[in-house]
Parts: C-alpha cells; sequence; structure tokens
C-alpha cells in the first residue's frame, strides 16, 4: 500500500521562501520610513530648542542690557539683584543629538548653532537660527 502526496494542499517551500522575502522587503521598507520620520522629528526639535534659547537671550538682553556672555547665564536662579532664570530648566537644554549648543555673538545678533545630525560642526547638516 503506497501513499501518493500528489494533489495534496498545503505550501511548497518555494511559495514560503517567495511569502517571506516579500514580508522582508516591506519591513524594510517600513524601517526606512520611520528612521527618516525620526530624522526629521529631531531636526524640528532641534529647531524649536534654538528658537526656545534665542527668546531667552532677547529677555536676557532687554533686563541687563547687553548679550548673556555665555548659554550657562540664562539659567543662573534669581534674587533680588538678578532677574534670571531666563529658560525654565536647569541647564542649558542639549540638541536632539545629545550635543551642546554654539553660542556666538555677532554685532547685534546672535548665532546658535548645532552640529546636526553627524555631530560635526561646519558640515552641511548644521543647524542654526535665521
Amino acid at each position: 500500500m503506497r501513499r501518493s502526496f500528489a494533489g495534496a494542499a498545503g505550501f511548497t517551500l518555494v511559495e514560503i521562501l517567495v511569502v517571506v522575502t516579500i514580508l522582508g522587503i516591506l519591513a524594510t521598507i517600513v524601517v526606512i520610513k520611520a528612521n527618516n520620520h525620526i530624522k526629521l522629528a529631531r531636526i524640528q526639535a532641534t529647531r524649536a530648542t534654538i528658537q526656545s534659547i534665542a527668546t531667552a537671550i532677547s529677555n536676557y538682553e532687554m533686563q541687563i542690557g547687553q548679550y548673556p556672555p555665555d548659554l550657562n547665564d540664562l539659567v543662573k536662579e534669581g534674587d533680588e539683584d538678578w532677574p534670571g532664570p531666563f529658560l525654565e530648566s536647569e541647564q542649558v537644554p542639549r540638541d536632539a543629538w545629545g550635543s551642546d549648543f554654539k553660542y556666538e555673538i555677532r554685532g547685534k545678533r546672535v548665532r546658535i548653532t548645532s552640529a546636526g545630525p553627524d555631530r560635526q560642526p561646519g558640515t552641511p547638516d548644521d543647524i542654526w537660527n535665521s
């Protein structure tokens, strides 16, 4: 008595490999899209932090009459002689990649710069206030 499996229901190894390959391609596309959204979210968060620091610098300048020599002056606790802090955090915020911002006084303007995703200053992906 010999059994024949011809015409038996089920999937062949080739069909299973095709489905697994398609699922792998779809998963790769989803991961790439998610990484792009994460990168864009970090850039937007860094821009918002730069704007917050720029606002604090403007408030400092209006209260004190000059720009702060250092960003750490924005978080100093206030007393009767000092109107600070000008930022609501205990320390100067960092960019979305954990790097410190660069602060420069340029005449009557200030420039706050993040090194960006590559964490290397002076490269095309740097982010700064306008």
